[in-house]
């Protein structure tokens, strides 16, 4: 392994890993750290799967720099990682988690998310890894390497000086809010939410609920929803056969469109907007095979605010504003607590998970189903 000295001095050097000796090496290091903190570099721009491109890790207190285009052995660093039961500290875990599960078929657990935990004592639920470090550690970290693209070799001092620091703060940070959370009493709901976001980290909707990631979706009418569900999962289908992003394939907005005029013909689809014509016209047989094959299941539906009634609009409303003030009691941000769409579901009778047990019923759960359950009795 490579020692680098950073610009900024000895203190800020870091290991950097280049061969499958190397990562296994570092793998037995892993299993007896006390701290074990992660990060990723990735893209996506122009392909549908994320490809790896650096792995950092903060073990301890050295600093490594795994280069995943040219390592290749990286589900032994998955398992390294969860034969150890110290937490993974992460920050904004789910893109990294994502990234890991699908190139090393596993993710790391058990979990810390720093973004997690900051929002749990009060500050801003999307709060990024820098201003968190500057906010409760007092240091100011260089921005310049934001836009890199890691996937380009050789990785230059400054990109690596930039991926080592985004996985050297985290042990401190932990230690700062783990204080915050115990004085709160809430380190039970940490480890309840880490634990929820390692789980669902990695599910995806699938081919066949890939209509929920459409935007719009909700506004059509029933017939065309049903044909927008099978436009998005023959998009998703094509998207991932060719490895390119869903907008590549055609766009949220002429799916929409192509779902609401129902082509029978290549003369009808011609009647969607101009600036897609290159897509529809290379796909436009499967565009129109889609629509014609509905999803067989009745129980597919959107839910949208259009589709309230008045009533439960009016609810919707009341309760909004219930967990607005039990938010501001407990100092945090509202969506942590219960997200607008949360609400509709709870007053359509669809209770979403995280509300079902937990912290979350204890603090404002239970007041919002029994006030929908008794709106329903009224």
């Amino acid at each position: 392994m490579v020692t680098i000295t950073s610009s900024k001095g000895p203190t800020d050097s870091f290991w950097y890993v280049e061969t499958d000796s190397e990562l296994r090496s570092l793998c037995e290091r892993v299993q007896d750290a006390r701290t074990l903190a992660v990060d990723t570099e990735f893209e996506r721009q122009r392909t549908f799967y994320p490809k790896l491109c650096l792995v950092q890790l903060a073990i301890d207190d050295v600093v490594v720099c795994i280069d995943t285009r040219v390592v290749r052995e990286l589900s032994n660093l998955v398992a390294a990682l969860n034969r150890s039961h110290v937490p993974k500290i992460i920050h904004s875990a789910r893109q990294d988690l994502e990234v890991l599960g699908l190139v090393c078929g596993a993710i790391p657990r058990p979990l810390y998310d720093t973004q997690v935990a900051a929002g749990l004592v009060g500050f801003s639920e999307q709060i990024g890894y820098g201003n968190l470090v500057d906010a409760v550690l007092g240091i100011k970290l260089e921005k310049s390497e934001t836009r890199s693209d890691w996937s380009a070799r050789p990785l230059l001092p400054n990109q690596l000086s930039y991926a080592a620091d985004d996985v050297r703060y985290l042990a401190p940070l932990k230690k700062a809010l783990d204080q915050r959370l115990a004085k709160l009493g809430r380190d039970d709901w940490l480890v309840e939410d880490c634990a929820r976001l390692a789980k669902s980290s990695g599910d995806d909707y699938g081919i066949d609920g890939a209509w929920q990631r459409v935007k719009g979706i909700g506004c059509l009418s029933p017939a065309a929803f049903k044909r927008c569900v099978s436009l998005a999962s023959w998009r998703e289908q094509t998207a991932r056969a060719q490895n390119v992003p869903r907008n590549w394939i055609v766009k949220d907005r002429h799916l929409i469109e192509i779902a609401a005029l129902g082509p029978t013909s290549k003369r009808e689809l011609e009647c969607i907007s101009d600036s897609e014509a290159g897509a529809l016209r290379k796909h436009g047989e499967s565009l129109i095979h889609a629509c014609s094959r509905l999803p067989e299941s009745e129980d597919l539906q959107p839910i949208s605010r259009a589709q309230l009634t008045e009533e439960e609009k009016r609810l919707v409303k009341e309760l909004g504003k219930t967990v607005r003030n039990t938010a501001a009691v407990l100092n945090i941000a509202a969506p942590l607590l219960m997200t607008r769409k949360e609400i509709e579901q709870t007053v359509r009778g669809q209770i979403p998970e995280r509300l079902q047990e937990g912290w979350r019923r204890e603090v404002v759960g239970s007041e919002i189903i029994a006030a929908c359950a008794f709106s329903v009795g009224a």
